[in-house]
């Protein structure tokens, strides 16, 4: 299949759908930079609760 193809697909996509596809690819792309992924594996050891966020909290960090 080609990107043209893969392309056309996904603009025949439910929204959602579209935004899950997103959301993997981003994740794909990232988990190849070894700092992100040594960064990330810091963020999951952190248990601490000091370092949570409420739901409200993360809403207004995301803008």
């Amino acid at each position: 299949m080609s990107i043209a193809e893969i392309k056309q697909e996904i603009q025949g996509m439910p929204s959602k759908d579209q935004d899950a596809l997103a959301a993997y690819l981003t994740v794909v792309r990232l988990s190849r930079d070894p700092d992100f992924r040594e960064e990330l594996r810091e963020l999951k050891s952190d248990t601490t609760s000091e370092s949570w966020l409420t739901l409200d909290e993360l809403k207004a960090k995301l803008g």
